[in-house]
């Protein structure tokens, strides 16, 4: 699978492609919101099993003392495990545990019925309702409840959600199911308080299974409980929901074991009725393209539901915000009458950047995705058809080329700004300033704070609006193809915690992250953070002006030291660098010939500026591959990094003595050592390395793919 140390990927060549009518693709409708399943369990426990850091930790020789130990105590029947082996041996338990092996023997589903989309949407945009009358006080609530029409709750109801489980012994399961629905009305039928709920439950047999179902309803609320307060509350809710009901049911159809969670009755019986399911959408012809072998899972989310989700975070949105606002601002105001001019104007403007908000809704599609195995790890694809508006390809991404060889993490993205982003900015700078002036002539008492604040509004808006314009206008273009890189690595090592701070038993690898953006014009860039940093001078003499006594007279913000460190540029404070007691911290920004980093370890930066390409790479990645997002995990390494962090600590639990338990033993097992908690630690490295990446599609659309591999 590694080819050399440089890429790694999964085999050329495929198998024969595993039968998606097999899986629950042809059992749930075509019209779900969303569905995802996990196929060939029984092959993937064997893998996992079977997996490098399974076999690790078996071969750790405190975890083989102790698999002796439980071994011992099973066959005598002794202990807690000697109970366990006592109770798996009663006739009931071995059939639940039959059924339970069977159910993650096979294929395990969740779905979510297309009522889904309706219901998230709802939901949100009712608690963001509900918010925004909190902020107006208990007595708001209370009319906002009286107020409300069944129409305004029409979207609030229990969606439908189906957890299946493909087994082969449908007799068994359906023996089961009678013996729970037998335990049930028998164990409660003494009990009065369970009649109300053992009247509502009902089964029902049909052609190919059987079902149990429990209704809940507001007939079964104890309202004759609830203080007077309470009591009106419910029903005032009942009065808006009387429709509402809960239905659970546990049942077999086709040989799936079903627990379903809806607002009505018969979700089981339904299930795999529809004339056409989920596997005949047009969106899932990617996945029978591609014809994966050793198939592990597929997740499909519905155009809609795309979309729902979209709407309930973004629909609106100024709008809830300025509800709240003005919900919390109006017990400030002494005029109704200037409250109601002033909340106009808020949701004016409100309503505007909404209205922007909108504009940049994307085009929706459905969304695929499938994992499957490889030799020695999982590969995976996801085809969201929805149009992105803010990823954007680059062949190579640039950025890449710098992140150092072999960092522990990274996550490195080409963006673009839709041109209602800059509309949306610009208006939030103009408005803004007049709405917080407003807010803190009311929300300041005392005639002199309120004076000073309001001059510090007046004063220092249109500052903070010049530095915001420095940014977008010209520190932005000068960063020219908008690509930015996350780092994290470790290789940063220190001896000590100080001077006065004693030495530490071996050097400890220190956390870096750093930030590198691409710079295509290195002169403007700068020029750039020069006016920035005037900016910020002005800002301090408005500070001056509004408090002469805050900032000393004739200060201004310190100007970074510049060093020519090969072909970069470092911006950096000494004086904060020496106030800290690493060696090596040193927070800065450097201005490479194509890139600026920002960070706080002088190693890493060093190392981020100067050309160093990613050694361990996805094999397809090649240098002219279209790219708009990457990320990587070493996770091998992670482990290997802060090994000695968790060395050091077992020294000092230990009295520097890792041969020692750490503590007394218990029932009767050994307490680990601390060389046995390292071993165990090493053992993780087989967690080996993650990485993924997103292209953009001519049409708008993204595909994304990972891999990971142990190691």
């Amino acid at each position: 699978m590694l080819l050399g140390v440089v890429v790694f990927s999964p085999p050329a060549v495929l198998p024969a492609a595993d039968d998606l009518n097999a899986t629950a693709l042809a059992l749930v409708p075509e019209d779900a919101a969303f569905m995802s399943t996990s196929v060939n369990l029984g092959d993937q426990w064997r893998e996992i099993a079977d997996s490098r850091l399974i076999r690790r930790i078996r071969s750790v020789p405190y975890v083989q003392q102790v698999a002796v130990l439980l071994r011992a105590q099973w066959e005598a029947g002794e202990g807690q495990v000697g109970q366990a082996r006592a109770m798996l041996q009663n006739p009931n338990v071995q059939g639940v545990v039959k059924l339970l092996t069977e159910m993650m023997g096979d294929e395990m589903f969740i779905y979510g019925d297309q009522d889904w989309c309706g219901a998230i949407e709802g939901l949100v945009q009712f608690q963001r309702r509900v918010n925004a009358t909190m902020s107006q006080g208990p007595e708001a609530m209370e009319s906002l409840l009286q107020e409300l029409t069944p129409a305004d709750v029409a979207n609030l109801y229990v969606p439908t959600t189906v957890i299946g489980f493909r087994i082969q012994d449908d007799n068994h399961a359906r023996n089961q199911l009678d013996a729970l629905e037998g335990i049930l009305r028998l164990g409660l039928r003494d009990v009065p308080q369970a009649q109300p709920f053992l009247d509502q439950l009902k089964r029902t047999d049909f052609a190919d299974g059987q079902s149990l179902a429990l209704k809940l309803d507001w007939s079964m609320v104890p309202a004759a409980d609830l203080g007077d307060e309470q009591r009106a509350a419910f029903e005032r809710a009942r009065e808006l929901l009387s429709d509402r009901q809960l239905t659970i049911e546990v049942g077999m159809k086709s040989k799936v074991l079903m627990v379903a969670v809806s607002g009505r009755s018969g979700v089981i019986a339904e299930m795999g009725s529809a004339p056409k399911k989920l596997i005949d959408h047009p969106a899932l012809d990617v996945l029978k393209q591609a014809a994966p072998d050793r198939l592990r899972g597929i997740s499909f989310a519905s155009e809609e539901m795309s979309e729902a989700t979209w709407m309930a975070n973004a629909s609106s949105y100024f709008q809830n915000i300025a509800a709240q606002f003005s919900g919390a601002a109006m017990k400030e105001f002494d005029s109704e009458e200037e409250f109601e001019e002033w909340e106009s104007q808020i949701e004016r403007d409100a309503t505007w950047l909404d209205q922007k908000v909108l504009e940049m809704k994307p085009d929706f599609g459905p969304v695929v995705g499938w994992t499957h195995a490889i030799d020695g790890g999982y590969q995976s694809f996801v085809y969201n058809f929805t149009k992105d508006h803010w990823l954007k390809n680059a062949a190579p991404l640039h950025v890449l080329n710098h992140a150092g060889q072999n960092p522990v993490a990274l996550l490195a993205v080409k963006y673009q700004y839709p041109r209602q982003f800059r509309q949306i900015i610009d208006y939030l700078l103009e408005k803004a300033p007049e709405h917080i002036g407003r807010f803190v002539r009311l929300a300041e008492r005392d005639p002199d704070s309120r004076r000073q604040a309001v001059k510090a509004v007046r004063l220092g808006a249109p500052v903070i609006k010049d530095a915001i314009e420095v940014c977008l206008d010209k520190l932005a273009p000068a960063m020219g193809s908008n690509e930015t890189m996350l780092v994290f690595d470790a290789d940063w090592l220190i001896s000590d915690f100080g001077p006065s701070a004693p030495p530490l038993p071996k050097p400890l690898p220190v956390p870096e992250v750093a930030v590198v953006c691409s710079v295509a014009d290195r002169a403007g860039f700068q020029t750039a953070m020069d006016e920035l940093f005037d900016v910020l001078d002005r800002l301090v003499d408005v500070v001056r002006e509004v408090d002469p006594s805050a900032v000393p007279a004739g200060y201004t913000i310190p100007r970074p030291t510049a060093e020519e460190v090969g072909r970069a540029t470092r911006y950096s404070y000494p004086q904060i660098a020496q106030s800290v007691p690493l060696p090596g911290f040193n927070p800065q920004y450097s201005l490479g010939q194509d890139v600026v980093a920002f960070g706080y370890s002088d190693r890493q930066i060093r190392e981020l500026v100067e050309e160093q390409k990613l050694v361990n790479r996805p094999a397809w990645l090649t240098p002219d591959f279209p790219l708009a997002g990457m990320c990587y995990a070493d996770w091998a390494e992670k482990v290997r990094v802060f090994r000695a962090w968790v060395e050091t600590g077992l020294m000092f639990a230990s009295g520097g003595e890792l041969d020692r338990p750490l503590g007394p033993a218990t029932g009767g097992f050994p307490t680990p050592t601390g060389n046995d908690v390292l071993q165990l630690w090493d053992s993780l490295t087989a967690l080996g390395k993650f990485a993924a990446t997103t292209q953009v599609q001519d049409d708008g659309s993204t595909v994304s793919r990972s891999v990971w591999l142990g190691e």
